[in-house]
């Protein structure tokens, strides 16, 4: 199968308006993004799909104005219409700058998805991507759900986030690339071991591999595969769970301990996840240990130095009930 059906099947897979979607495709000019944008301009003409091009320069390296020359300059060679944008102002003292320089481009992102009236955003993240996500949250700590690493379609920021090369590895896209006779931009940061990411690409699956578990890459991304089915399935069963034993009120979310403790724990702690998304709106970090927590306080157990998530309130209502409400109305 050739890498444009590739990306064609993904996107289908990922519920793309069929006919005439307008795409903003993140492009940095690097071998990924170059071979994504390609594939799609491939295909434009039997979709009618119009695309825009969007590149961020992070502003972290010298030279790094000549990625964006490249990518406007073959978005003009395609007839296509791009959007750039450029850090400003000074980089955190503390904190990792992968977190920060990802957090600033997905904004970019989401302001020109704003701005030009896309349909989804179209990013370039392939299988060997998806493994070392999941070896990254592996090494630092997760649970089911961080072990899904990535999936084709996200929808928690309000726009489609597809991503149709994720089914296909870094091998197969230089191959494409060169068959095309399409160049790329390389990026030195990619080779900094200053970077997690890097060390894991560079340095740890490439040990594992020669010395652990020939084809490591494949067994993480069925790895992702599996533990997304799984998640699924309990947070599906857990959301069935939480209209049984929960009641929205003007306050909040009414949760009835009694009914709440015979079920299973796996089951509990996803339905306290439920609960704090449907009060507060987003999951960003919330821990393991408040989760935890709060499932004992639900159990009618006490819990001291219970540290909550952040904008979430509770109040104990009766013998047995928690009420859990944003802490921005407080």
């Amino acid at each position: 199968m050739t890498l444009e059906r590739d990306v064609r099947d993904n996107l289908l897979k990922a519920r793309i308006r069929p006919k005439g979607a307008r795409l903003l495709v993140g492009v940095s000019g690097g071998a990924d993004s170059m071979a994504l944008l390609t594939a799609l301009v491939l295909l434009r003409q039997e979709y009618a799909w119009e695309i825009v091009v969007a590149h961020y320069d992070h502003a972290l390296r010298k030279g790094s104005v000549r990625d964006r020359v490249f990518v406007e300059k073959y978005a003009r060679r395609l007839g296509l219409r791009s959007v750039s944008g450029v850090r400003k102002g000074t980089l955190p003292s503390k904190g990792s700058i992968e977190d920060f320089a990802r957090q600033k481009r997905y904004a970019f992102f989401l302001s020109q998805m704003r701005k030009t009236g896309a349909d989804a955003l179209v990013l370039a993240h392939t299988r060997d991507d998806l493994a070392e996500t999941v070896l990254m949250r592996i090494l630092r700590g997760t649970g089911l759900a961080g072990l899904r690493g990535m999936a084709l379609r996200y929808d928690g920021w309000g726009y489609p986030l597809l991503r149709p090369l994720l089914t296909v590895s870094r091998e197969r896209i230089e191959g494409f690339l060169r068959a095309q006779k399409v160049g790329h931009r390389e990026d030195p940061t990619n080779r900094s071991m200053d970077f997690f990411r890097n060390r894991v690409r560079r340095d740890l699956i490439p040990f594992l591999e020669k010395g652990y578990a020939t084809g490591i890459k494949d067994r993480l991304c069925d790895l992702a595969e599996t533990s997304g089915e799984d998640h699924a399935f309990i947070r599906a069963e857990a959301a069935r769970a939480v209209s049984r034993v929960t009641r929205r009120v003007p306050r909040g979310i009414l949760v009835r301990g009694h009914l709440f403790s015979g079920l299973p724990s796996a089951l509990r702690r996803e339905m306290v996840r439920c609960v704090l998304e449907g009060v507060r709106g987003d999951l960003k970090a919330v821990t393991l240990g408040q989760v935890r927590s709060l499932e004992e306080s639900l159990m009618g157990q006490e819990v001291r130095g219970l540290v909550l998530p952040a904008r979430i309130g509770i109040e104990r209502k009766g013998a047995d009930s928690l009420l859990f409400n944003s802490a921005d109305r407080l």
